[in-house]
Parts: C-alpha cells; structure tokens; sequence
C-alpha cells in the first residue's frame, strides 16, 4: 500500500495508484503552476548499475556553454561561478542530448527563452507607462533620485528584524549580505495622512459601487499579455481570490475619480508615488544595489492594489467551531520592493499582517528542526505597520503571506514598485521615455521561475518538458546565485526526469550515460543547496524527503535523513498555519508523505499521530474549495489526497487493532 505526493517546481503532487499493475503516467492541463504525473510505487525496484557517472570529472567540455552564451553583447548568466554543483548540472543537462529534441539547441533556446522575459517586461513596463499612475522621473525628477521644484517628504524607516528583535546576524543572510525581513515609517513620518486616507478610501467606496451598478466599463490596460498579467479591475494575479477578498487597482480608481472631476485624488497619487514612495525606496533599497547601475534605472508602479480583507463575509458558511480568516498564502511578488500601507485601526481588525517565511530562520537551521522541536512553543508573530497611514516594505521576491483577518474588516494599500532601465538621450544627456526592454537581474530569475511550466507546456515529450524547465530554472540560478526556490525547482524537474526514467518506453531509450541513481543524488544536492539559502520552505523538505526515500529504495538500506525532512516540513507548516497562513494542501502532502513513511516503518502509532490531523482538515477543505478560485483540477487533487491519508489512517489503525 503506498501514496505519496510531491510539489514539482510549486506545489505539484504526485500520487502513485494503491495496488495498481500498470505505470500510466499522463500530465494535465496545469492552473499556473500544477501538473500532476501518476505513477507506480516500486518498492522494490533492483537497482541498475552506475558505472557510467553522469559526474565524469574528465566530461568538462559540454555543448551547453553558458559561460559563452551571451545575448545582444550580455552573458545570459550574471554568475556562473557556482562550482562543482553547477557544473555538474550542466554535465547533465548536455547528457539529455541522447533522449531530448530540445537538448539540441540548448544556446538558441536560452537566448529565445530571455529574449521573451525581457518583452515580457517591456510590455508591462508599455503598459504602466499607459495607466494613470505616474513613473519616477515624470515631472522633474532626474536619475540620481533629485527633484526639480518639487517638495519631496524625507520618510525615515526603522529595519524589522524580527518581531521579537532578534539580533541581525543570529536570523538571516542573504549569500553572504545580511538580509532585512522587511523596513517599516517610523511613528514621525506616515506615508499618509488621515484625510488623504479618507479621500482615497471614499474613491475607492465610488468606484466598487460604480462596478457593482455596471457603470463602469473594463478598462483596456486591464487585459495584459500572458505573462501572468491578464488581470481585470475585479481581479488580480496578486490576491487569492476567495469569499471575504475584494480589491481594487489603483490606477482604474484615478482613472474613474478624474472621470467623476474628483481630480484631488490623482494629485494626492502623484504626490504620493512621486515625493514619498520613490524617493524612499530609492534610498532604502535602489542606491544600494551592486549588481546594476541605480541611474540608470527607474522606478515606477507594476501594479497597485487596495485589497479588503472582510472576516465576517470570509465566515460566512463556515464549519461550526472553525475560523476562516480572510488573507493570502504564502506567495512571491513580481516586483522589486512591496508597500503594504495600513488604511485602518488595528481596532477595527483582528489578526491581519504580513507573515515572512524568514521569520523562521533563527528557529531551523539548513539541516531541518532540532530533534526535539516543539512548534506549539514557537511565538512568531505577523509583521504590521505602526499604525493608520503607516508602510511596511520588503523585497517582492521574499516568500511572505498575508495572514488571516479571523475578525472584522482590514483594509490596505499595496504598492508594487519596479524599475526599468531608460536610454539616455545622446544630444543633451537627459533620461529619454523609451525603456531599453532589459529586465533586472532579479525580475529575469522571478520570470524565468513563474512561466517555466507555461513556456515548457507546448514541448512535443515529456522529456523535453523537463529539459525545457531545467533550463528555465539553470537561467534564474545564473542571475540569482542565492535564489533557493530555482535551485528547489531545478530539483524537482530531476526529480521528475527520475520518475519518467522508470517509465518503460522512456527508460528503453535511455542512454546508458545516465542512470537513475545519479539523477537522484544530483536532485538532492539541488535541495540540499536550496535548504542553504531558503531553510523555511516547507515544500522543499517535504520533496527533498521524497527524493531520499527514492534513493534509499535504490539502495535497499534506511536513511535517517527521510523523517527529518518530513518532520520539518511539518513542523514548519504547522507553524505557519498557527500563525495564520493558509498552507493548505502543502500541509496535507506533508502529513500524507509523512504519515506514510512512518507506517512503512511499522511505527503505525507515530503514522496515526500525524494522519489524525486530516479528520479535521476535510470539512474545511471542502468549504474552502468552494470559496477559493483555484483550478476545479487543483481542488479535485487536494480532496485526494485527503482521503488518501483517511484511508491510509484507517489503514494504521487496523494494524494495532491485530
């Protein structure tokens, strides 16, 4: 008897059939990041031979030379210097050349697949340009961040290092930087004052009243191209979209008030963007960038946001004796920083707040939880703003969450901030409109990771999907060294390329240059690498202990090393669900995984421990997965697997009841 489930690249599960006689793998149309593979579960599958390593320390000269590649004059990789890790992959990947199409033209391929991330950007950079929000250097401002005739508002800030003030060098690094959850205005310098709040809050009411009585029609820049753009006024890519969320774009609001001759609201948004947010995040964050030239990039408004976390309407329905919180789960942004602008009284709300995966990181360390770990004791609290009119502000690319509004109702304003880089004019040196197309480093890696499955999805084999998305995620390592979620889902694509190794018309043509161990231990340095520079991702330790039960059945011994995976992965999304987060499905892959592997050792007592949780979790997924917009596909899966873990808990205790 055996199930297990995996993410693959972002929450992906793989579900072996109970007692079936044949593998029959099939791939899904996938919600923007799901698919989903059935296989066999070959508990004792013998263990082909390795005398041909995919590791030859004599294979150094491969066709796929990134080093060499390069685009328009750049290298397509910022940093290649990843020693014998990276090496290693790109050894690998050059040995797929025997069983993928796509392996043929590795170099074209990265050239197309970053020619593409770069109009990606281009268009949404065109399409702000077109909204009515306004870019930093509109009106005056020059590329060193100065103004001319304008009134700027100095913002000071204080860092948040955690919410118990946790020394900086005991809770996170970034490579070898130290790395900030998040800034915060300090009580002398709010973003916004109480009667602008109340002007903007008042647009806001005209404007949902306006889409409510359909007087209003779609704006135009509301339908953008498909690079995970394609969002209306009533929706957004950014939110969850579930019973007690509603939002509103900031620039459809300006556009309707100016339509209304309400024109205070655009000058309050100009003034806003323009004389606070930018010249802050400049200084707070753009000037201190190493990797780019800060003049030569400007910042300005990828999308905003202002999202209504309504409890009493997220409750409604609810399972008796549950609390259903109104917010978001754990996530990355698009953009480069993140404003969170607080609209009401702490007074008026419940809960609420930002929630940092980072906040863990002085509790679990790169090798998982402490043997004797005690999440229940864990007091980690969500981030917040001082207080009304107050900003809290963080990287985009760090994994955060809006934890549940349980009462009331919060209100915020969210600012995406990004930059673009500008051409200057050649005759007087001034900065031209005309953006350059070239997306930063750190957007290109956030691309390359959210449209891998999207780019790869037309590839005509399996194999080549893999290769594809392989490559997608090589190309956002080389931009960001230190970004563990690309090394976590170039993992998961080897560790998805095993499983179709074992299919038979794929394993028959596979070359004998590649074998199956090997691609599970190179999976696992992967996720080994990644724990080192994102240890509080609960998804990873959840694969990564999927990955070392394949290897120990390769191997026919035990590996302590497979419960500590899933133990930590449980423990973190315990936590985080204590917190507030929505973990849902992640948490009950874990508990089903988990939960497995302990029956496989016939510790069934420890097995029923875990699995217990789900009894609990059933009715409220079912009332969630009909408030939730996810895919029907995503919610059919997730009822799966929980009945899965019911029949495996059944399972458990019929074998103490002998």
């Amino acid at each position: 008897m055996s199930f297990q489930y995996f993410h693959l690249s972002m929450m992906i599960p793989v579900y072996p059939i109970i007692l079936a006689t044949t593998a029959t793998p099939f791939c899904s149309a996938f919600h923007p990041s799901q698919t989903i593979f059935r296989h066999n579960y070959y508990p004792s599958k013998p263990t082909s031979s390795s005398e041909h390593s995919i590791f030859c320390a004599q294979s150094s000269a491969v066709s796929f030379d990134f080093a060499a590649t390069e685009i328009d004059g750049r290298s397509l990789l910022v940093d290649t210097r990843q020693g014998d890790l990276m090496q290693k992959v790109d050894i690998f990947i050059d040995k797929l050349e025997g069983l993928s199409t796509f392996c043929n033209s590795y170099n074209a391929k990265a050239r197309e697949i970053l020619n593409k991330v770069d109009r990606d950007h281009k268009n949404d950079v065109n399409w702000a340009d077109e909204t009515s929000l306004p870019f930093e250097w509109d009106d005056g401002s020059s590329s060193d961040g100065k103004t001319s005739g304008r009134d700027t508002y100095p913002i000071e800030h204080d860092e948040i290092l955690s919410y118990n003030d946790v020394a900086l060098d005991q809770l996170v690094t970034k490579g070898d930087e130290k790395h900030r959850v998040a800034i915060r205005t300090k009580q002398s310098t709010p973003l916004l004052q109480h009667h602008e709040i109340l002007c903007l809050k008042e647009a806001v009411e005209l404007y949902w009243e306006g889409l409510s009585s359909y007087k209003i029609e779609e704006s135009p820049q509301s339908n953008r191209n498909s690079t995970g753009s394609n969002h209306s006024s009533a929706k957004s890519r950014f939110t969850y979209q579930r019973r007690g969320n509603s939002e509103a774009h900031l620039s459809d609001v300006v556009k309707f008030s100016h339509s209304q001759e309400k024109t205070q609201v655009t000058s309050l948004v100009n003034d806003l963007l323009l004389n606070r947010v930018y010249p802050w995040i400049r200084d707070a964050y753009l000037s201190k960038e190493t990797t780019i030239r800060p003049k030569d990039w400007e910042l300005y408004v990828y999308d905003s946001l202002f999202i209504r976390y309504n409890a009493t309407e997220a409750n409604i329905d609810a399972v008796i004796g549950e609390r259903v919180g109104a917010g978001q789960p754990l996530h990355r942004d698009l953009g480069y920083v993140s404003v969170n602008i607080m609209l009401n009284s702490q007074r008026e709300f419940e809960g609420g707040g930002t929630f940092f995966e980072n906040q863990l990181r002085s509790l679990i360390s790169e090798d998982g939880v402490p043997e004797l770990f005690d999440e229940a004791a864990v007091d980690v609290l969500p981030l917040k703003p001082l207080g009304v009119g107050h900003a809290l502000v963080h990287y985009s690319s760090d994994r955060h969450a809006g934890a549940a509004t349980f009462g009331g109702v919060r209100d915020i304003l969210v600012i995406f901030v990004a930059a673009a880089a500008r051409n200057e004019n050649e005759k007087d040196g001034s900065q031209s409109t005309v953006t350059t197309g070239r997306a930063p480093t750190w957007e290109r890696a956030a691309r390359l990771k959210s449209t891998s499955r999207g780019n790869c999805s037309k590839c005509s084999s399996i194999v080549d999907h893999l290769a594809c998305r392989m490559l997608h995620h090589r190309l956002a390592i080389g931009h960001v060294p230190n970004d563990g979620e690309a090394w976590h889902y170039l993992g998961m694509a080897m560790l998805e390329f095993y499983e179709v190794l074992q299919y038979p018309d794929i394993g028959n043509s596979n070359p004998d240059s590649i074998e199956g161990e090997d691609v599970l231990e190179l999976s696992i340095e992967c996720f080994n690498k990644a724990t080192r520079h994102t240890p509080c991702d609960g998804r990873l330790y959840n694969n990564l202990g999927i990955a070392l039960e394949r290897l120990s059945e390769c191997r026919r011994e035990s590996d302590e090393r497979i419960k500590r995976a899933y133990k930590t992965s449980f423990v973190i999304h315990s936590v985080c669900e204590k917190i507030g987060c929505d973990v849902g499905a992640d948490f009950e892959r874990t508990i089903l995984n988990y939960g497995l592997h302990l029956s496989k050792q016939d510790d069934f007592e420890g097995a029923i421990r875990i699995l217990s949780q789900i009894e609990s979790r059933a009715a409220s997924s079912n009332k969630n997965s009909e408030l939730t917009s996810g895919s029907m596909h995503a919610n059919d899966s997730r009822q799966k697997i929980i009945q899965d873990a019911k029949g495996l808990l059944s399972f458990c205790a019929s074998q103490i009841a002998k």
